[in-house]
C-alpha cells in the first residue's frame, strides 16, 4: 500500500481522544485527518495540490505569548481590573485593538482605546528588542525553509502590527521567506473572522482550497476553517487552554511535519 493510500485509510471520526503528548482531556474534531508517522507533510501537500502556506506569528514562529501576557497584566493592574484565565485565553490570536475594545466596554474603562493600544504595542515591541536570545520555536524555521525550497508560496498573517511582524522576522532571520505579510491590525475584522486569511490568499492569487494555515489559537483555527482552508494547529502550552478541535491536524512539535 502506498503512503497516500495509507493516509486515506486514516481518515477517521473521533469524538474524544486523549493524547498525553498534547494535553489531558483534549478533544479532536469529528473529522480528524491523521498523518501516518511514515508520511512527510511536504509529500502530502504536494499530492493534494496545496500551493500556499500561511503562518501565524505569535505562538507559532516565536513563543511570544508570555510577553503579551506580561505587558497586558501590568496594564490591567494599573487599571484595577483582573481577568480570568478564560477571558485572557479568549483574546489570544485576535488583535490587540479587539482586546482593548472589548475590555474597556466590559469593565467600563474610561481610558481611550487608542492610548491603551499604543502603550501595549510599544511595551511589547521593547520586550522583543530586549530579548537578544529570542529564537524561533523549535523546528518551525526548518519547516519554513523547506517549504520555501520546495516552491510553496509563504505568507505571514498575524494580528500583530506590521512593525512587530517586521521586527520578529528580522530577528529570527526569516524575512526573505515571507515576501507577503498581512497585519490583522490593518483590517476591519479580527480573528476568528476569516478576513485575514482571505486577504492572505488573495494577495498571492491563491484559492482557499489550495491554502494551508498554521495556527496555535482557537481564534486562528476558527478563522482558517471559516476561510475554507486546511489548518494545522500547533499546541503551544504558553498559548493557554486553546480549543483546537476544528483543526485538520494537531501537532506539538514542528519536526513531526517533516518526519525529522
Amino acid at each position: 500500500m502506498s503512503n497516500f493510500e495509507t493516509l486515506t485509510t486514516y481518515r477517521v471520526k473521533l469524538v474524544k481522544w486523549k493524547i498525553s503528548s498534547l494535553t489531558e482531556n483534549f478533544s479532536f474534531g469529528d473529522n480528524f485527518l491523521f498523518l501516518s508517522p511514515k508520511i512527510n507533510m511536504i509529500d502530502f501537500l504536494k499530492h493534494h495540490g496545496y500551493t500556499t502556506c500561511i503562518f501565524d506569528l505569535d505562538g507559532v514562529i516565536i513563543d511570544s505569548e508570555p510577553f503579551h501576557s506580561e505587558v497586558a497584566e501590568n496594564i490591567f493592574r494599573e487599571l484595577g481590573i483582573t481577568l480570568s484565565d478564560k477571558e485572557h485565553n479568549s483574546f489570544i490570536g485576535s488583535s490587540t485593538r479587539n482586546m482593548w475594545e472589548q475590555i474597556t466596554r466590559d469593565y467600563n474603562i474610561s481610558q481611550d482605546v487608542e492610548s491603551l493600544l499604543e502603550r501595549t504595542n510599544r511595551e511589547f515591541t521593547q520586550r522583543i528588542h530586549d530579548s537578544p536570545d529570542l529564537r524561533p520555536i523549535e523546528g518551525v524555521d526548518t519547516l519554513i525553509k523547506t517549504l520555501h525550497e520546495e516552491g510553496f508560496q509563504l505568507v505571514l498573517a498575524s494580528s500583530s502590527i506590521m512593525e512587530i511582524i517586521d521586527l520578529v522576522l528580522e530577528k529570527m532571520g526569516l524575512t526573505q521567506y515571507f515576501p507577503v505579510k498581512i497585519s490583522g491590525a490593518e483590517l476591519t475584522h479580527s480573528k476568528p473572522h476569516p478576513e485575514i486569511f482571505q486577504q492572505a490568499a488573495k494577495s498571492v492569487n491563491s484559492s482557499p482550497d489550495k491554502c494551508v494555515v498554521i495556527e496555535d489559537s482557537q481564534n486562528g483555527v476558527n478563522a482558517a476553517k471559516s476561510a475554507g482552508m486546511y489548518c494545522v494547529a500547533y499546541h503551544n502550552s504558553n498559548s493557554g487552554n486553546q480549543d483546537l478541535s476544528k483543526a485538520d491536524y494537531i501537532i506539538d512539535n514542528f519536526r513531526l511535519l517533516l518526519n525529522a
